[in-house]
């Protein structure tokens, strides 16, 4: 009876932490941007664990590859926020943990040109149209039960145009 319950259990976890972990570097997430009915697709996003930074966040890289197959890919470089009581970055992988994704602003791009110049926040990808883009705002919150992502993307700061985006894992 021992065996058939550690049996059990041994499965139990082994099926609960395959998914619902906190940001999951395994999977590729196939992105998809709203700007009316039909979402059009803006290619897929791979990321990878890059550092845990202090209090603000577990960092993340992402590259994104286009979904016209372009020989090029653009990289982003995002923050997981830390909740109240999931303040370790190797702890939140292990369990089921909801949390926020926003664009690292520690590291920066080229100055913006203008009188002021300002840093941009360092983050390329791809628009509904595939032509290759800064990404001036990128906030996306997870799903622990499905897995992905949905949020918001913001392409220019001169038009205030908000697309919903949604990445799901493939």
């Amino acid at each position: 009876m021992n065996k058939l319950v550690l049996s059990l259990l041994g499965a139990a976890t082994v099926a609960i932490s395959s998914n619902a972990m906190a940001l999951n570097t395994n999977a590729t997430f196939l992105a998809t941007v709203t700007r009316g009915i039909t979402p059009d697709p803006v290619g897929a996003l791979y990321f990878m664990f890059n550092a845990d930074e202090s209090i603000h966040g577990c960092g993340y890289v992402a590259e994104w590859d286009s979904a016209a197959y372009l020989p090029f890919s653009g990289q982003c470089w995002v923050v997981e926020a830390k909740t109240l009581g999931n303040f370790s970055c190797a702890d939140n992988i292990t369990r089921p943990v909801p949390s926020f994704l926003t664009i690292d602003t520690s590291i920066f791009a080229a100055p913006v040109p203008g009188p002021t110049p300002a840093l941009t926040p360092y983050c390329t990808g791809f628009d509904p149209f595939q032509q290759f883009r800064m990404v001036w705002m990128l906030m996306l919150a997870e799903d622990p039960m499905m897995g992905g992502l949905e949020g918001i993307v913001e392409y220019t700061p001169a038009a205030p145009v908000v697309y919903g985006m949604q990445l799901t894992p493939h």
